[in-house]
């Protein structure tokens, strides 16, 4: 019989691997979550720009009725938002309401994890089926070969293409991992003084550079300043995979003057951050989740289900119930 509380590692700290870590907690599991990155949020990151915090992926979700939207609505973190809203013509389109998170997106994915063990500035390079002194588990290794952990299961929460060599001990799932489209997407953060940037607090349209254009400052929860504000610039998907490797500073450069098109006169630039999503959307299999019963090995994200972030929330939950089932119904059967 299988433990009464399962170690689970989690591999990827973004969305789906932190709504899976807390499902798993609340079952009573034990997780430790590892990110190759400092903090929590994958594409709900947030960087700091001067004495100002930007959210540097996703900068909102779109309130589509569902379970997803009925969930996100429970959060203690979410606030709604209203934007004033326009194309890139200046024409003003009609009020919808979002919802965004509070004091910033990565606040999300921080709480859902609260009582796992988080490590992050870790790249685990490779997970193996391996029995361990008399208990079947997966052995972790870092980049180097050298052994992070045995865990009673191993789920994979990072992007297809990360992914691919992470599951290598399962050939059939690292091939599904392999045959997914990915998409790159640059964005720009720029800290502008107070009341210099566009009339508009969300941007968007048809543009031959950008998605949309994203009053970071004026969401709500967000520290506002007297001096300054923050803008965040995403550049479209076709731009964006057509300057996928190019210099940051021509990045920068291009998409600062996209930006100032929009106004007079170009803002004077306080501070900036370029940053390259590598794999900022995926075309989602189809398939909710990725699970081997025998090696406790799986995969949730985004690209497995219908894409974006209710596609990672979908996947993760959707594979929590599947761990917990393997996990408890042992006791479950013994108890009754």
């Amino acid at each position: 019989m299988k433990s009464t509380y399962p170690h689970i590692a989690v591999v990827g700290a973004g969305l789906a691997g932190a709504v899976l870590t807390s499902h798993l907690l609340q079952a009573g599991m034990s997780v430790t979550l590892f990110d190759k990155s400092r903090g929590t949020g994958g594409r709900l990151a947030s960087c700091r720009l001067g004495d100002q915090v930007a959210d540097l992926g996703a900068p909102l979700f779109e309130i589509d009725p569902g379970a997803f939207c009925d969930w996100l609505q429970q959060q203690p973190e979410i606030s709604r938002w209203q934007p004033k809203r326009s194309d890139f013509s200046g024409e003003s389109l009609k009020p919808e309401q979002y919802f965004v998170v509070s004091p910033r997106q990565s606040a999300l994915t921080r709480r859902l994890i609260q009582g796992a063990e988080f490590i992050p500035q870790l790249r685990v390079g490779s997970l193996w089926p391996e029995r361990v002194g008399s208990g079947q588990g997966v052995v972790l290794r870092d980049e180097h070969g050298k052994a992070i952990g045995h865990y009673d299961a191993v789920v994979v929460a990072t992007p297809a293409r990360q992914a691919v060599a992470l599951l290598e001990a399962l050939p059939r799932f690292m091939h599904r991992a392999a045959a997914v489209a990915t998409f790159p997407r640059w964005v720009q953060v720029l800290e502008i003084p107070a009341g210099a940037g566009p009339r508009s607090e969300l941007i968007l349209g048809e543009h031959p550079q950008l998605l949309r254009v994203c009053h970071n400052s004026h969401k709500p929860g967000r520290i506002a300043s007297a001096e300054s504000e923050v803008w965040v610039l995403e550049a479209n998907e076709q731009w964006s995979a057509e300057y996928c490797d190019a210099p940051p500073a021509q990045i920068s450069a291009s998409l600062k003057a996209a930006f100032s098109s929009l106004l007079p006169a170009s803002p004077k630039v306080i501070s900036e951050r370029t940053h390259r999503w590598l794999y900022a959307r995926h075309e989602g299999l189809g398939e909710p989740f990725l699970w081997d019963e025998r090696s406790a090995i799986g995969a949730c994200g985004d690209w497995l289900a219908v894409g974006g972030a209710e596609g990672a929330w979908r996947s993760a939950s959707l594979l929590a119930g599947e761990v917990i089932r393997q996990f408890t119904s042992p006791l479950k059967a013994e108890m009754a």
